[in-house]
């Protein structure tokens, strides 16, 4: 016995959990085999974005391969004293400077003290150039900024919120493309 909704009291409730597409027709047709129109009904049916995404277009929710796995293998001193700022794969090294590691650089070089924990407030100039992709807020020029970075998070952003609507990126930036931003300089 379960409460289906605020509305409805206890009744009987069969719970299933479907995580295969195709089981889905399945249990609809086992659901329509049950008894007469209005003799079921469906309760928090639920499908996840991606999950939707797939049945809105006729995809397979299912991997096309087996997921991988990475196994790695770090002395708990180093985790601990935060020695990773390298990973050597087969003998060669990668290191991965993001843009907040550029702004630590940067506060660095400019005798700004920062200490753990503490956020360091940058603008992103070019995604492109390692370490001067990033300006300290107070090193910025008014107006400099990588307009297609800023762009792509916008447009991300509003994926996010838009995508229960059935909007993509695509849609964003199709419907974004017919307008022009400009300056009062420009007339």
């Amino acid at each position: 016995m379960k409460r289906p909704g605020f509305r409805h009291g206890d009744q009987p409730v069969l719970h299933i959990a479907v995580t295969d597409l195709d089981a889905v027709e399945e249990v609809a047709w086992f659901v329509a085999r049950q008894g007469r129109p209005g003799d079921y009904r469906l309760f928090n049916v639920d499908f996840s974005r991606e999950f939707r995404y797939c049945l809105e277009h006729g995809l397979s929710a299912s991997p096309k391969r087996e997921p991988t796995t990475l196994r790695l293998t770090i002395p708990e001193r180093d985790v601990a004293a935060g020695a990773l700022e390298t990973v050597a794969i087969d003998g060669e090294e990668y290191r991965q400077a993001t843009r907040g590691v550029a702004a630590l650089e940067r506060a660095d070089d400019t005798g700004l003290q920062v200490f753990p924990g503490q956020s360091v407030q940058y603008v992103v100039v070019d995604s492109t150039r390692g370490r001067d992709r990033v300006r300290l807020v107070d090193e910025a020029d008014d107006g400099e900024y990588d307009v297609e970075f800023y762009e792509g998070l916008a447009i991300r952003a509003t994926e996010s919120i838009l995508s229960p609507m059935g909007w993509r990126e695509q849609d964003i930036r199709s419907s974004l493309s017919s307008y022009r931003d400009t300056s009062l300089s420009a007339y």
